[in-house]
């Protein structure tokens, strides 16, 4: 893994200068990041045809580059004001390297999602020589859980209901 990931811990507005994270960190000053937020999709839950529908996006899915002015203990300062709003829990800080010419002699690979971080694969190169694969495959988002029906499950989270003994899942992260 060539990048750092950091869950953002409180929530940062869109011409704020700083990022607080959910860790004390050491990064270098005019280091490039990705500011991502992953998730906060609002989404109907109800047990109804409208399951799924997205209700707001809740900016899932905005990003931006930046750089690191400094650091004091886990909130680092920013080089320009944000662009767009994050919310916690949501959204990660990515280190990017940067590079002048950059060869891959082996697999470069992103740090499967865990919940909080991972699953984005970001450098910067003037000249890239492939020589193997660049590759996030396998680590985005969970997968739900498998089980065998039949069977009903109908709690805050999950509203499945299945009569038939084909394999199942439940939803997934996402």
């Amino acid at each position: 893994m060539i990048n750092q990931y950091f869950s953002i811990k409180e929530s940062a507005q869109s011409c704020q200068q700083f990022i607080i994270l959910d860790t004390i960190v050491t990064l270098s000053p005019y280091q490039l990041v990705l500011i991502h937020q992953t998730k906060g999709i609002i989404a109907d839950t109800s047990n109804t045809p409208a399951s799924g529908r997205i209700i707001s996006l809740n900016n899932t899915g905005s990003w931006e580059f930046n750089r690191i002015m400094y650091v004091k203990h886990d909130t680092v300062y920013l080089a320009r004001p944000l662009k767009n709003s994050y919310l916690a829990l949501f959204s990660q800080m990515v280190t990017v390297p940067e590079f002048g010419t950059v060869e891959t002699n082996g697999k470069v690979t992103a740090k499967p999602w865990n919940g909080k971080t991972g699953g984005i694969l970001a450098l910067r190169a003037d000249t890239l020589i492939l020589n193997d694969t660049i590759s996030a495959r396998g680590a985005g988002f969970r997968g739900g859980t498998a089980f065998l029906g039949p069977e009903t499950i109908n709690d805050s989270t999950y509203i499945i209901e299945c009569n038939s003994t084909h394999a199942n899942a439940m939803k997934g992260e996402g």
